[in-house]
């Protein structure tokens, strides 16, 4: 390359030019007596040299396992809807899964090696205890290590990912439809699954009726706190998430009294969503009240007949008294 990768001048001898016009000056004029002076570029390296490059990257990432596209994080074309981008994640992730395995034993140590310091740090008599800030949207809460210690025995610790969703926004909110669309959430739960920091104002209102019935639900089943259903909450909802959250905490062990709790809950929200009574017609008033200034006869059971006339009926007979 650095022998034959510069423009070389073939010029007879004869030709009678002047070397200094082979020069990069724009509109230099070059003049010549016989033959015309040839510039040629000699190929420098033999293609199939480039090639070999070529083949020795696509051969690393078959070896290896990885596409290009997923190497540069793009998708293949025609790659578009979601179900089938997460078909092809997880086809990818089928060649990792022992070193995938191997990170998953490898952060259950280290969350079993957190838990013991958190331990030791909460019963050091001189430490005062180990607390943390649990964030939510708007405000954090406070925990105290010693009020949610588990023993090794009474704990079972699971990898999962971190959340069901995609983590971009473009994907999130095609799951979102795509769940909404198969009617497994609803409009408003879906708002509020997507969770994004630039629109909290917005969702905050919107999803404002979800955030009322999930605190319910806490009360309710968790906490065995009766909570009256509210006329102003969205009772068809709220019946919905209640059932499914006693049917979950149902096989989950959670006491009985907290059941009752929610059966009643559902049962008085269902009564509240129920239409009242129309009042009765004029007509229906008028056949079923007497007469001005009749009296309706007592009813005697067992005996039928009009008022004024002899009672008959399946009254069985006295002894001793004439038939």
């Amino acid at each position: 390359m650095h022998l034959c990768g510069i423009p070389k001048w073939f010029v007879e001898r004869n030709a009678n030019i002047d070397f200094r016009h082979l020069n990069n000056e724009i509109g230099s004029v070059i003049e010549y007596d016989q033959l015309k002076p040839i510039c040629e570029v000699l190929p420098s390296v033999a293609p199939e040299l480039f090639q070999q490059i070529v083949w020795v990257y696509q051969k690393a990432y078959e070896l290896v396992g990885v596409s290009e596209m997923a190497a540069q994080s793009k998708k293949p074309q025609g790659l578009d809807s979601a179900p089938a981008q997460r078909e092809f994640e997880d086809i990818t992730a089928t060649r990792f899964q022992i070193e995938g395995q191997r990170f998953d034993e490898a952060c259950m140590e280290a969350t079993k090696q957190m838990v013991e310091i958190a331990r030791d740090i909460a019963e050091d008599p001189e430490g005062g205890g180990y607390e943390v800030k649990s964030p939510n949207k708007r405000f954090f809460d406070s925990i105290d290590f010693a009020d949610v210690d588990l023993g090794e025995e009474d704990m079972l610790l699971q990898i999962f990912p971190t959340s069901s969703l995609p983590s971009t926004p473009a994907g999130k909110k095609a799951t979102i439809q795509e769940y909404i669309q198969m009617g497994w959430i609803t409009p408003p739960q879906g708002l509020r699954m997507m969770d994004l920091p630039d629109t909290d104002g917005f969702y905050s209102l919107e999803t404002a009726a979800i955030e009322d019935i999930e605190r319910t639900i806490e009360k309710v089943i968790e906490d065995g706190e009766y909570v009256s259903p509210d006329g102003l909450q969205d009772l068809s909802a709220g019946i919905r998430m209640m059932t499914f959250a006693y049917l979950k905490y149902k096989g989950e062990g959670v006491p009985e009294d907290n059941l009752a709790v929610a059966r009643q809950w559902i049962d008085d929200a269902n009564r509240m969503l129920m239409p009242p009574e129309p009042p009765p017609s004029p007509e229906q008033l008028t056949a079923t009240s007497p007469l001005p200034g009749m009296t309706a006869p007592p009813s005697v059971p067992g005996m039928t007949g009009i008022p004024g006339s002899v009672a008959t009926g399946n009254v069985p007979p006295n002894p001793g008294t004439l038939q």
